[in-house]
């Protein structure tokens, strides 16, 4: 839903870390777009309160992780005026980002959420910590708790009105649709394949390259590296387990829980049982 006011936005702070001993480096992909509202001050645009608003084109590419949410928007004296056609009272804009999944049935499974965020108004690029495993075709979205400004212009949206604001693990449906808008967000994805990578660098570190950890986890590369999931799941199980069965052994307990955590969000994100 969109309505036309005089308004503008933007929002917080924060990075999130993937569980891996320190050094370990992460490649990224940066999936939608942020920046601030066309025309500044001039700009109506806005999200109505109540309303989930998704982007078809802030497609999740590949399985796995997403760290952070951004956004931005133009710092000006409109920002306020949001709340005066709040539905869910005062303050300015308030909104929940959310991870969204397309069912078979055309509804919509919340996958993950930051939870809800106040709009600062401030002008500035801000980025909210999660820690959210996603597949290929997961789609980013935002549920609008209070009306919120965080539009910009090129794109499309599909949105609908909800009863209340929805929780992970809920099916909502969007039925509507809008063109040439698209919600002011971005999230920063790892994916399966760069986990798994810094995975097999973090265990030679702790373990040597020679060790059968490393040889699990190297396994587990080279099927993932062959769309062989399965496998890599099953490699990824017999990792685990050693590694639990070495720690506090030849394993610091720290380093065990590390990996460990690694190795699971690398079998989250590819979906293994």
């Amino acid at each position: 839903m969109r309505r036309w006011l005089a308004a503008t936005l933007v929002l917080g702070t924060g990075l999130a870390a993937v569980a891996l001993p320190a050094g370990t480096a992460l490649a990224d992909t940066t999936i939608g777009q942020t920046g601030t509202q066309p025309g500044g001050t001039n700009s109506f645009q806005s999200f109505g309160a109540g309303w989930e608003q998704a982007s078809p084109g802030a497609v999740v590419p590949s399985a796995g992780l997403i760290t952070s949410f951004q956004t931005q928007a133009a710092a000006n004296s409109y920002c306020q005026i949001v709340s005066e056609f709040s539905t869910n009272g005062g303050g300015v804009g308030v909104y929940d980002f959310q991870v969204l999944r397309p069912e078979p049935s055309g509804q919509y499974l919340v996958v993950g959420a930051t939870g809800d965020i106040t709009d600062p108004c401030d002008g500035q690029l801000h980025s909210y910590p999660v820690s959210i495993p996603v597949k290929a075709g997961d789609l980013l979205g935002v549920y609008v708790v209070n009306d919120w400004a965080g539009v910009l212009s090129g794109g499309n949206l599909v949105g609908g009105g909800q009863g209340s604001e929805p929780a992970v693990g809920q099916l909502i449906t969007l039925g509507s649709s809008l063109t040439g808008i698209t919600v002011d967000e971005s999230a920063t994805l790892v994916t399966a394949s760069d986990l798994l990578a810094s995975l097999v660098t973090a265990t030679k570190k702790a373990t040597g390259p020679g060790s059968s950890l490393s040889a699990k986890v190297q396994q587990a590369q080279s099927y993932l590296n062959a769309a062989d999931v399965t496998d890599t799941c099953t490699a990824l199980t017999g990792f685990i387990n050693e590694v639990q069965a070495q720690a506090g052994k030849k394993i610091p307990i720290a380093t065990a829980g590390q990996l460990t955590t690694a190795a699971k969000q690398v079998r989250t994100a590819l979906g293994c049982s």
